[in-house]
């Protein structure tokens, strides 16, 4: 990702860990 994505919010979905019991993942929303 570039730098201005990651500051937008977006991440790698194959790099993520969950941080919590709920994990949501939309490929259609922002």
């Amino acid at each position: 990702l570039e730098e201005h994505e990651v500051r937008d919010g977006f991440v790698l979905t194959c790099q993520c860990h969950p941080v919590s019991d709920k994990v949501v993942v939309s490929y259609d929303e922002r």
